[in-house]
């Protein structure tokens, strides 16, 4: 088995970030090309969730007929964008006989979401979250921050949902400006944030 990038067939597939194809040549058992515990990352056995598709395409630059395999990772399980250990064992051909383990590093991207470490009010109008990766915001136009903060987060400061007027982010911190005042004597308040998944699943 080899490892590529992208496949030419039906709708001309286009990998995911989260997605491997894994190419066979001459005749595989598609039991054994399906079975997702003869694929390994990171010496681990495949995540919970991920999904194993053996088809037949073109592959891309290719002019024959190619047998591969398209494996699916399910969000939250790649916790780090970069060079991975893959490995592929004991797929056979239609006469049972085994290939010999395949091992190659392949290029995922990250999938997990940030993690609110800390919350601080460091004003009657402004909150700093801190998070377990780097944040990145848009701060180019006003508006799409708003959008973006309306979209992934809710508020709730001194026992009311704040609305939420802008933010800036440096590293792993993301400074939120409220619109309205939720604090008065003092900044000691409850403060609680729900993140949650806009309609692209972000």
């Amino acid at each position: 088995g080899t490892l590529a990038t992208s496949v030419a067939g039906a709708g001309k597939l286009t990998l995911k970030d989260n997605q491997i194809v894994v190419v066979f040549e001459g005749e595989v058992d598609s039991a054994t090309a399906n079975n997702k515990d003869n694929y390994t990352l990171n010496g681990k056995v495949l995540p919970t969730g991920t999904t194993v598709e053996y088809r037949q395409a073109d592959i891309v630059g290719d002019t024959t007929k190619e047998k591969f395999v398209l494996i699916t990772l399910p969000d939250n399980t790649i916790s780090l964008t970069g060079g991975q250990d893959f490995t592929v064992q004991n797929v056979a051909n239609k006469q049972g006989n085994k290939m010999m383990p395949v091992a190659d590093v392949i290029t995922l991207a990250d999938n997990t979401a940030p993690v609110i470490k800390a919350i601080e009010v460091n004003a009657s109008n402004k909150i700093t979250l801190t998070f377990s990766e780097d944040v990145d915001i848009d701060s180019s136009i006003t508006s799409d921050i708003m959008n973006q903060l309306g979209r992934n987060f809710v508020i709730t400061a001194n026992g009311k949902t704040v609305g939420l007027l802008n933010a800036v982010a440096a590293g792993k911190k993301l400074t939120i400006t409220t619109a309205d005042n939720f604090a008065t004597s003092s900044l000691d308040v409850p403060v609680t944030v729900q993140i949650k998944k806009n309609s692209d699943g972000d």
